[in-house]
C-alpha cells in the first residue's frame, strides 16, 4: 500500500514539474527581452499572451521549439477565459481537425459559436459560424436564417468570402427574402475585395442584362469594374465591347494586356491591339504607338510612319503626353 502510495506522489511530482509554458528564449536584445516578458505574461495566465505564445510554438518560430501539444495547452487556457479569438481557433482546430484534435463537430460549433457571442466577439468567428451552419460541413445541423445572420455580421466586417456566401443566399432566397440587387452588391464588394469566385458568379448573374447594351455602354460598364477593381466583370465586358468595334475598349483592353492586369502579361499582343486602336482613331493608343515606335522603328503593321506623326494624330484628339494617355485610358 505504501508502495503504491509513493508511486502516486512520485508521478504528481512529476506533473507538477511539466512546464505550464516554452522556456523564453535566452539573451539581452530588444526582441529577447520581448519574447521574455511574453512568456511571463502568458505564465501568469494573460489569454492574449497565451494565445500569441501558442501560436509561435504551434509554428516553432522565434526560437521556439515547435510542440503540437504545448501550443494546444495553451491555446486552451486562452480560449477558457473566454478570449474571442483563442476561441475561435480552438474551434477550427476540432473543425480542421489540427494540433492533435479529432474532428468534432459539436466542439468546433461550441468554440466559435462563442468566439461570436463573446463581449469582444472575433469577426472571422462571425465567418466561420455562418459556413458551417450554411454548409452543414462536419455533420453541422445546416440552418440558413441563423448563417444569414452570421454571414450579414462578418460581410459589415470586410471579409470577402462572408459577402459573397451571403449573396447568393439572396440570390436564392435561402434563409432570407429573396432580393437579387441586394445579391449584386454582396457580390460586388467580394469581387472587389479580391474574391474571384464572386466576380464570375457577378458575370454570370448580371449577363443576359450586359447582352442587351450596346459597345459604349459596355465600354463605360466595364471601366467602371476595372477601376474598382473587378477583373471578372472587366475584362469579359471590354472584350466583348471590343469585339462589337468599340475603339475605346480594345485600347483599354491593350493595356490591361501590357500591364497584366486581369489577364495573362503579353506585350506583344498589348502592341497589336494598341494600333489597331490607334488606327481606329483613339487618341491614348495613338500616342502609346508613338512611344513603341520611339524604340522600336521595325513595329509589324506601323511600317512608313514614325512617332511624331502618331503624337501629332494623339494631340490633336487631345492627349499631350503620356500621363493623358493612362488617364483616358481608365
Amino acid at each position: 500500500m505504501r508502495g503504491i502510495i509513493s508511486a502516486i506522489i512520485a508521478f504528481a511530482g512529476c506533473l507538477a514539474s511539466v512546464a505550464l509554458v516554452p522556456q523564453a528564449p535566452q539573451g539581452d536584445s530588444p526582441r529577447e527581452r520581448s519574447l521574455q516578458r511574453l512568456v511571463a505574461r502568458a505564465d501568469s495566465g494573460v489569454p492574449q499572451a497565451l494565445f500569441a505564445l501558442s501560436g509561435l510554438v504551434e509554428r516553432g518560430e522565434e526560437g521556439f521549439v515547435r510542440d503540437s501539444v504545448m501550443a494546444l495547452a495553451l491555446l486552451r487556457r486562452s480560449a477558457e477565459t473566454g478570449y474571442a479569438p483563442a476561441c475561435n481557433y480552438l474551434g477550427y482546430c476540432y473543425f480542421v481537425p489540427s494540433l492533435g484534435l479529432k474532428q468534432n463537430a459539436d466542439s468546433a460549433l461550441f468554440w466559435i459559436e462563442r468566439a461570436a457571442t463573446a463581449p469582444r466577439p472575433d469577426p472571422k468567428a462571425f465567418s466561420n459560424l455562418g459556413m458551417l451552419l450554411l454548409t452543414g460541413e462536419g455533420g453541422v445541423r445546416r440552418d440558413y436564417a441563423k448563417a444569414a445572420y452570421w454571414l450579414e455580421r462578418a460581410a459589415g466586417q470586410g471579409v470577402p468570402a462572408a459577402a459573397g456566401s451571403l449573396g447568393r443566399l439572396y440570390l436564392q432566397g435561402l434563409g432570407v427574402e429573396r432580393d437579387t440587387v441586394r445579391a449584386i452588391s454582396l457580390l460586388t464588394d467580394a469581387a472587389r475585395a479580391g474574391h474571384t469566385d464572386a466576380g464570375k458568379e457577378l458575370y454570370d448573374l448580371t449577363r443576359a442584362h450586359t447582352d442587351t447594351l450596346c459597345a459604349d455602354s459596355l465600354t463605360a460598364l466595364a471601366l467602371d469594374y476595372l477601376r474598382m477593381p473587378v477583373y471578372e466583370m472587366a475584362i469579359p465586358l471590354l472584350e466583348r465591347a471590343a469585339s462589337l468595334g468599340d475603339v475605346r475598349a480594345k485600347a483599354a483592353i491593350a493595356q490591361c494586356y501590357a500591364m497584366g492586369t486581369g489577364v495573362p502579361y503579353d506585350y506583344g499582343h498589348a502592341l497589336a491591339l494598341f494600333l489597331e486602336a490607334a488606327q481606329a482613331g483613339d487618341p491614348s493608343a495613338q500616342y502609346i504607338i508613338g512611344e513603341a515606335l520611339a524604340t522600336q522603328p521595325d513595329l509589324p503593321g506601323a511600317e512608313g510612319t514614325i512617332p511624331d506623326d502618331w503624337f501629332a494624330r494623339a494631340a490633336a484628339g487631345g492627349v499631350r503626353d503620356a500621363r493623358q494617355a493612362i488617364a483616358r485610358l481608365r
